[in-house]
């Protein structure tokens, strides 16, 4: 069995790019390669163990998902699907103006850094297991920030951030303690990874620095749940918890369980499919909440919801009433379904229950989280807005009025530059 990492023969560093498909492209943050304050300019160890971390008490817990290739599904047609999804979302805020990027590395690069990924050198696609590249480590990321409040950090599910060598692992970028898989795609059952630049496969499910164990009996999803909430259940409420909680699920191969697949009946065996992934997806985030409330943390934790980016409407996805599919710079790619919960009944958010009508934007939810923890975003470059106000307290106060859909020289150039 190949493992992942071991059949590539590469070269990263934090700047450029050794396997780009012949583009020649490089990681530049447009200022001559700074780390101009977010990477490692504060001095603190990219490593850092939350030793020296400041200290609060009553931080709250937050528990970020991601969904992969989860667009807007339309009026009604999942209700039955995701009722757990669509109930939080209705008891908390809903963002109906959620923008993230066209695919998945972009969209994830912005979320930890609070930088546009053509600021980051990650614009560029997503990153294929043969390619020699990852997030820059000049650039500190969200974890790393919530160690210095003494947060316990935890990365569960899909990375896809890059690989390329150690310094690029979770597990080296502030999240204490990592499990799932470096890459896209992986097979639900036998988790194996395919490279469709060259044809080769590996396996693909790691806890920290460690491959685990083989089983083709087990669904993937299942076994990222699991390790969750064995996490939960073993944290130290001595310190907040950060979880960021990255589902591969609805995205492709589109595998689900048989009892799951037996529950709908579509026509259209892709849309089956989907719908069964949605659901597991469903599940796994009410055993979270679930595992939260046993542990006797959700009266102080805040749920994050949304997708990477929107459906891909040959896989089952489905992103009526928007334009567009997965990959594109029409809505439909871009403006997914996104909320913010709390535990109804706490005094945690004012906004229980209502829209936003305002911009986020994924480059947003980083300052918005450390904010929402307690930290101060000292950053002046960083192109993400604090926006725990909408959020938490009034739906009508935004900071947002505009943003780059996206800059990518790799786009038809008729497309290349989307600006709203």
């Amino acid at each position: 069995m190949k493992v992942l990492g071991l059949f590539i023969a590469i070269y990263c560093s934090a700047f450029s790019v050794a396997a780009n498909n012949g583009k020649g492209h490089t990681h530049s943050n447009g200022q001559g390669h700074e780390s101009h304050g977010q990477g490692n300019g504060n001095g603190h160890d990219p490593n850092f163990t939350g030793a020296q971390c400041t200290y609060e008490d009553g931080r709250p817990n937050i528990v970020m998902f991601v969904a992969d290739d989860f667009g807007r599904w339309g009026e009604d047609i999942m209700d039955d699907v995701i009722p757990n999804i669509i109930r939080m979302g209705s008891e908390g805020v809903i963002l109906d103006n959620s923008y993230v990027l066209p695919t998945s590395s972009p969209t994830r690069s912005a979320l930890l850094t609070g930088y546009m990924p053509h600021r980051t050198g990650m614009q560029f696609h997503t990153i294929y297991p043969s390619e020699g590249y990852g997030l820059p480590i000049n650039f500190e990321i969200l974890p790393q920030k919530l160690k210095e409040l003494c947060y316990t950090t935890y990365a569960i599910g899909k990375w896809h951030l890059g690989f390329c060598a150690d310094e690029y692992l979770p597990q080296n970028r502030g999240f204490d303690k990592f499990y799932g898989t470096y890459t896209s795609g992986v097979d639900y059952f036998d988790k194996t990874s395919s490279d469709a630049l060259t044809g080769q496969s590996a396996y693909d499910l790691h806890q920290n620095d460690k491959t685990v164990k083989a089983n083709n009996n087990k669904y993937l999803s299942e076994q990222c749940l699991n390790k969750a909430t064995d996490l939960i259940s073993e944290h130290d409420t001595a310190n907040p918890l950060f979880m960021y909680y990255a589902f591969q699920l609805t995205g492709s191969p589109l595998q689900a369980p048989q009892e799951k697949l037996d529950k709908y009946n579509d026509e259209n065996p892709e849309r089956r499919a989907f719908k069964a992934m949605a659901s597991v997806m469903d599940d796994a985030i009410q055993s979270v909440v679930d595992a939260l409330q046993e542990k006797g943390m959700l009266d102080n934790t805040y749920i994050v919801f949304l997708s990477d980016n929107g459906g891909e409407v040959t896989q089952g996805g489905n992103n009526w009433q928007l334009r567009g599919n997965k990959g594109t710079l029409y809505e439909g790619a871009m403006r997914t379904p996104a909320f913010v919960w709390a535990k109804p009944g706490t005094d945690l958010m004012a906004t229980g229950g209502e829209v936003a009508d305002g911009f986020m934007h994924a480059v947003d939810w980083f300052p918005t989280i450390l904010s929402i923890a307690g930290g101060i975003n000292d950053d002046v470059n960083m192109d993400g807005k604090d926006q725990s106000v909408m959020l938490l307290n009034d739906v009508s106060v935004h900071l947002r009025t505009e943003f780059l859909y996206a800059l990518d020289e790799s786009m038809d150039a008729a497309n290349k530059r989307a600006y709203r």
